[in-house]
């Protein structure tokens, strides 16, 4: 089990760091704006983690939630210079994701998300493509 949630989600970024081969940066959904860039600024594929605020598990009386059990939301936007590279992003980290094993958690539970989604500047143009994921995972604090 483990202590706080500030080590949980460090432990997430660790194991998708170490695991995947793009990289992996905590940030809010990215825009036009906010979207990585490499230094002839063009698109390398990335993905962006947003940790959601912990939700009560499934297991819980009046008074509470039992057994220490809450749900963290992850929140993934796979991203891409063309829609076939956000999504084979996707599929990476699914097949990565859905198999993980954390001593503090749970099952990881895919979540529904949305489809491919294109970032546009003012003018229009697509920017960057992306490929949401969402899932919870169950966590137990001591």
């Amino acid at each position: 089990m483990a202590s706080n949630l500030e080590s949980i989600q460090e432990g997430i970024l660790t194991y998708l760091g170490t695991n995947l081969a793009q990289p992996v940066i905590e940030q809010g959904i990215p825009d036009a704006e906010t979207v990585l860039r490499n230094k002839a600024g063009g698109i390398d594929p990335y993905i962006a983690v947003q940790f959601g605020d912990i939700q009560q598990g499934r297991a819980h009386s009046m008074i509470g939630p039992r057994g220490d059990d809450y749900i963290l939301p992850l929140y993934f936007q796979c991203v891409g210079p063309t829609p076939a590279i956000a999504r084979g992003v996707q599929n990476r980290l699914l097949d990565l994701f859905l198999g993980a094993k954390f001593p503090w958690a749970g099952n990881v539970r895919k979540r529904p998300g949305g489809g491919m989604f294109s970032t546009t500047n003012s003018s229009a143009s697509t920017e960057a493509y992306m490929m949401p994921s969402s899932f919870g995972i169950v966590v137990q604090f001591e």
